[in-house]
């Protein structure tokens, strides 16, 4: 079977399009975590180990794993960098831009690349190609390349870590193709366009200084929270 990154026939692993490390906060005592779906013909469901799909081969595994390694320390508060905040702003400085931004690349593609439903959404075109060669090369391009803006949400003073949201198609406010993931305690929003993006936006997206600037929100003032709800409500699902 072709290997969807290197594309060697090799034997295929089942891989995480989401990291499993994101899935931890979500796990019961029997490494279950609860899938609520919106679709009407789709009911709620119970995953292990997260979702997974047959995708990369040992080897384009263990490249992802090293940058999924690094990110795992990052978000944990376990690698070397500093922070500070002012207000609502978190300013980190010292990220390992190659890394960590490659690690946002391989999320991107592989949810582009993948059939799982929660990922239908995430539909790259002729950017596919592009993002597969910069994962596989290790190469992270510039900072305005499929840059990606972080929200850190929180509920009252507790941040949000056991929340994966379907990723959906949506635009900025200047026009330029984005697509929102929620994993992690984030909300990541990635710029998929031809032209860069290089406004207001650009100084959330990592700079290749290894800075980092993100807004903490509230969850429930995010307008696709109650979107969900009112779908689910629709279907008489509301736990």
């Amino acid at each position: 079977m072709e290997c969807a990154l290197c594309r060697q026939d090799r034997e295929i692993r089942r891989s995480h399009i989401i990291p499993e490390f994101l899935y931890e906060a979500m796990y019961d005592e029997k490494h279950r975590f609860h899938v609520l779906s919106v679709i009407e013909d789709q009911k709620d469901w119970m995953e292990q180990k997260g979702l997974r799909e047959p995708l990369l081969c040992d080897d384009c595994e263990t490249k992802i794993s090293r940058f999924e390694d690094y990110a795992r320390r990052v978000l944990k508060g376990d690698a070397e960098f500093k922070f500070q905040r002012q207000g609502s702003a978190v300013i980190v400085d010292g990220l390992d831009y190659k890394r960590f931004k490659l690690f946002q690349l391989s999320i991107l593609w592989r949810a582009g690349v993948s059939k799982l439903d929660l990922f239908q959404h995430v539909q790259l075109g002729p950017f596919e190609d592009a993002l597969r060669n910069m994962v596989l090369d290790e190469e992270p391009g510039k900072q305005e390349d499929f840059g990606c803006v972080m929200f850190g949400l929180k509920n009252g003073i507790d941040a949000i870590a056991d929340l994966i949201v379907q990723p959906v198609r949506t635009r900025s406010d200047d026009g330029h193709c984005c697509y929102r993931f929620v994993f992690g305690g984030f909300q990541w929003v990635f710029f998929v366009s031809s032209k860069p993006a290089i406004g207001p936006y650009s100084v959330g997206f990592l700079q290749e200084s290894g800075r980092l600037c993100f807004l903490v929100k509230d969850v429930f003032e995010a307008n696709w929270v109650s979107s969900f709800a009112q779908k689910r409500a629709q279907l008489g699902r509301v736990s």
